[in-house]
Order: C-alpha cells, then structure tokens, then sequence
C-alpha cells in the first residue's frame, strides 16, 4: 500500500493534466506537422471498432444455436467482451459524440441484455424462446452495421474517406482550392451512417446503457410542460434567491428538454437547468474555488442533508462522500422502508470554506425514483449469512436494493467483510435466492481515502517519497500534501496556461529536417525557458501525457510560441514546488540549482 500511495498522488496528478489536455489536441490541426501519426492511431482505432463489432455479429449469430446454459452463458460473455471493446474503440475516433452517440447506443444495448442473459444462464437456464428471438433481432442488425463499417473501412483504406475531421484546414493556404473535390471525412460517413441504421429492437431498452427521456423519467411522469417564466420562478426558489438574478439562456434540447439560466454571482461562473416537463432543477453548479476548509467532510454532509430536507428530498441517507479539493460531493440515495434504493442518487456539491451549496445533480433520481413493491418472501440476514466465505469477518449489513445487470433491481443484503490481513470487501446476497450477486473490493483507493481523511504522516502513506525528499516532505500530512498540491495548480492558473498552449500554434521559421540539420551541425544550444522569447527550436517539445508536440523544430518561440513557454516555465515551478513529480517531457533538458528546477530547450543559435 505504501508504493500505491504515491502511485495514486502521481497518477491523479497526472490524470488532471492529461484528462484536461485530450480535449484540446483537437485545437493544434495541422497536417503538414502531425496528420501522419494521427491518422494512424485514428485507422488503427477505426480497424478496432470493425474488428470488435464483426467479433459481436459473430457472437450474436452463435448464440442463436446455443440449448445448454453452459453454452449461453459463454456466447454471452462473448457479445458482452465485444460490446465493450468496440465501445472503446469508438471512443478513440477523431468524431463528435453525437455522431457516434447513436452507433455507440445500439452497441452498449446488446451487450447489456447479453449480460442480463449470462445471469440467468449462470443460474442453470437456456434461453427461452422470447429471448431467442430477442437475439436473433439483434443479430440481424447488429450484422447490418457491421456490414456497412465494413464498407466505411474500405472507403478509408483506398483513401475516399479521410479521417481528418476539417480537410480544407489541413491543406497549406498557398494550395488550398476551394473548387477542388476533396475526400469525405470518416466524421461525416459515420454521422451519415448513424442517421440512417436503424436501431436495435426496442424490447431490449432496459438495460443500463439504455437512453432516456424526459417522458420516460420515472418523477416526470404524466407531468407537464413549463415555461421559461415558471422555470425561473422555481429556480429562484430553489436557489432561494430572488428571480431577478437569474438570466434566461434559453431551451436546450436533448434526451431531457432543458430551460436554462445563468446566474448573477459576481466573478463566479454559475448556471441551472430545469426540465422543461415537470420544471424539476436537474443541475446547478457554481464555482467551487475559495479560501481554505474549515468544514469537516461530516460537517458537509450534514449541510448537503438540510439543502435536500428543505427543497422536500426526504427519506434521503447520505451513501458516500468524494473529496474535490476545497469541497465535498456528497451522494444520497432514497430509503423506503429502511432499504436503500441505490438507483435514485441525488448529488450536492458543498463549499469547504464556506458551507455554501457549490452543485446539484438529480438526473439519476429523476429517472428512476418511484415507490417499489419490494418482495416480502426474503430469507433474512442472518440465513444471507451462509453465502459469505467462513474466513471473511463481517463487520456491517444493510439491505439495499441493487441495480445489476441492466435495469433489473434485486433486493440485497450487503455485507462488509474483512481479511485477516486488513482486506475489505463487500458481498450482496440476493435477499430471495440466497445467492451471491456482487462481490466489490474495497482496494488501494478506498485505504488512500482513509488515509486523506486521516490526514495520514507522509512518512507512512508513500514513504519512498517522504525518504528522497526529508526536507520537503518529512514532517507533511497527505490531507495537506493533497490539497498544496491543489492550491499550487489553482493559483498559479496551470490549466489555463497548459490550455493555451495546446491551443497555440507558433510560427514557422524553418521546415524541422533543417533545423536538424542545423543541430548536427552543431548549431544549436540550450536555452533556460525564461529566456525563449524570439528563439527558434531545435528540436520538438513533447510532454507526456498527452504525447502531442507543443513546439517544432524550426518553429519560433515568438507571439504564440510563448504560450508554449510559460506552460513549462509553470511546470518548472511545479517540479520546484514538489520534487518526487517530474513530467515527463521529451526535447527538456532538466537540472537543478539549489533547490530549483531547471528547464531548457534546445533551440537554433543565432
């Protein structure tokens, strides 16, 4: 666990910078520079996706003649596997998310039911004839998109489709003809294609991936439409604030038809959207900066719990808390009878500094929120007992109702278990059949929580660090690691400046072979990065993540380029600030002065 410790600090850390920097590689299209790679990894990502969705038709037809359970539940794993792989691979291509939100949609649906039959394969039965043919349906549609991918992917090979989602940026101004005939993008094809598929037989629409409207909204039910005035009338009472404050943004549309409204706190960034059937608040957010906590995550909690009893969210109980720097998001779920009802969550953000309520979120209440009929033919906790591992000590039970493979619920008895070497896990047992459903490891992430919390010594929760680096580290609690860390990255505006910086694009000098050239020459030399400005590159500078260039050879720390150099200057201060975090960055050269990190960049002597 100690290792893991720093390995999570880091891997967050990293995460932030790279989660932050995938959406804006899009911004840096330039083809003369890194087309060539990126269209590689977008055709390998595309061949992923046919692969995987041919693997899924194949699956699917097996499953048609499929009579033992033992059978079924392999073919079922199979179209689960494939479903999930295509998914991802999706994900990586170079396409707007509603153009593959539809594809995406039909896939995730038939891994879904498959993965609701694999249960009760598991449970000793074949497939009944409704599910049969059932399957059949998605095996006839599922061989359709595969065929038509198929195509797509032929066009993509002999170069009628590109994958460059905006062609004509990518030509040289000097070249550009706005006459000529250019190649369809993969973007365009794909969207064309998703238009005209038809969708996956709507019998299965119970799954987890399943899209939802606002008319099929569980709470909006039978509910009618507001209008904008009402919506904001309700939002001002919400918000308990006066209606003046906020500002009419319009209606958006979408799975659930919003009217939305900005809110007029001072420098603060602040919105929230109501639907428009029912006018129930779906989302609020504002800026969630300020000073340093004062509040203990309980204490928050306890807030969060008013805010909800005072807009009429009762029988609420409060699931879990995530740390978000200088707040909290607390979670709650409905409680019926003193059973949880772990679909309907309702979440609310709350200031650490202040108490003040900094986000809301109610799109998983509003979808499944009803009063259930919860089965009264139940064996007990006790004789759900039986299902738990003798060598397991049980430490906690609650009765929940759990969504598991799709949208089915189960009544569960929940039972929080320990290792004799400290190992926690949690164990459902279905409450009727007395058979395990879940088993969820408690692992490295939930004891690095307890150890935030805890504030625990560094010296204890990544003591590799805390011995390299006594003198930064020796004394410092991981509460306080964390949130300095936080703190640094907030104040010093390192989003920002790593956001311009992707998005610039410096001004070239020379192509990169001649400033090579140029290098082997030995014309070059290394520059501190405070000292950029008007110096030309040598050689590319590539952080990782994400792996994209922010600078060329040939290309010139001028106007734009410096956006470029003020990103590392900020990560040089970071690396002074926390020792033990290097990024790594290709084309830097790194020292140290004392104390200080050093950064240089290899550029063209004069």
């Amino acid at each position: 666990m100690k290792k893991k410790t720093r390995v999570l600090v880091i891997s967050y850390t990293a995460a932030l910078v790279a989660a932050l920097a995938v959406g804006l590689i899009a911004c840096r299209t330039d083809a003369d520079r890194r087309q060539t790679a990126m269209d590689a990894n977008y055709r390998h990502a595309y061949g992923e996706v046919l692969n995987a969705v041919q693997e899924l038709d194949a699956a699917l037809q097996k499953s048609l003649y499929a009579t033992t359970p033992a059978m079924a539940c392999t073919v079922c794993t199979d179209i689960y596997s494939h479903a999930q792989t295509a998914q991802m691979a999706l994900g990586v291509l170079p396409v707007q998310s509603h153009a593959l939100a539809r594809i995406a949609r039909n896939i995730a649906l038939a891994g879904d039911y498959a993965r609701t039959l694999s249960r009760s394969a598991a449970e000793g039965r074949a497939f009944a004839a409704e599910e049969l043919a059932q399957l059949r349906a998605l095996s006839d549609t599922t061989t359709q998109l595969s065929v038509r991918l198929g195509a797509l992917g032929a066009s993509l090979a002999d170069g009628a489709v590109t994958t460059v989602a905006h062609v004509r940026s990518t030509q040289s101004l000097a070249n550009l003809d706005a006459e000529a005939e250019l190649p369809d993008t993969l973007e365009a094809e794909l969207a064309a294609l998703a238009d005209s598929f038809e969708d996956l037989p709507l019998p299965i629409a119970d799954g987890t991936y399943c899209e939802r409207t606002a008319a099929e909204y569980a709470v909006l039910a039978g509910r009618d439409d507001v209008t904008e005035g009402q919506a904001q009338t309700a939002a001002a009472v919400f918000l308990d604030m006066d209606a003046s404050r906020l500002r009419a943004t319009g209606r958006s549309e979408g799975a659930v038809p919003c009217w939305n409204f900005d809110i007029d706190d001072g420098d603060d960034a602040s919105y929230i959207s109501l639907t428009v059937k029912g006018g129930e608040v779906l989302r609020y957010y504002s800026s969630c900066n300020g000073g340093e906590p004062v509040l203990s995550p309980e204490q928050a909690a306890e807030t969060a719990a008013d805010f909800l009893r005072a807009r009429g969210y009762t029988d609420m109980r409060l699931l879990e808390t995530e740390d978000a720097g200088r707040s909290v998001i607390c979670t709650f779920c409905y409680v019926q009878d003193g059973v949880l009802c772990t679909a309907d969550r309702l979440r609310v953000r709350i200031r650490l500094d202040s108490g003040a309520v900094c986000g809301f979120s109610s799109a998983e209440y509003l979808d499944t929120h009803r009063a259930r009929t919860l089965p009264e033919d139940v064996i007990g906790a006790e004789a759900g007992r039986a299902a738990v591992p003798g060598s397991l000590q049980v430490l906690d039970m609650r009765t929940a109702l759990l969504r598991l493979y799709g949208a089915r619920e189960r009544l569960c008895y929940e039972y929080l278990c320990e290792t004799d070497d400290g190992q926690r896990c949690i164990i459902a047992v279905n409450a009727r059949t007395g058979q395990q459903e879940r088993i969820r490891l408690l692992d490295a992430l939930d004891e690095f929580a307890e150890m935030y919390d805890s504030d625990a010594p560094l010296a204890e929760a990544a003591p590799e660090l805390a011995a390299e680096f006594p003198e930064a580290y020796g004394s410092e609690g991981l509460r306080a690691h964390c949130d300095k860390m936080h703190a640094f990255i907030s104040e010093t505006r390192m989003v920002e400046k790593m956001n311009r910086a992707f998005r610039a694009l410096p001004e070239r000098r020379m192509k990169p072979s001649g400033a090579f050239g140029r290098v082997v020459d030995g014309g070059a030399e290394y520059v501190p990065v405070r000292g950029l400005a008007g110096r030309t590159a040598a050689t590319a500078i590539i952080p990782y993540p994400p792996g994209v260039p922010l600078i060329l050879g040939g290309e010139m720390w001028g106007e734009n380029g410096i956006a470029v150099r003020d990103y590392l200057a900020a990560l040089e201060d970071f690396e002074t600030a926390f020792p033990g975090y290097e990024t790594e960055i290709i084309g830097v050269s790194r020292s140290v002065e004392g104390k200080r990190a050093k950064f240089g960049a290899l550029c063209l002597k004069s």
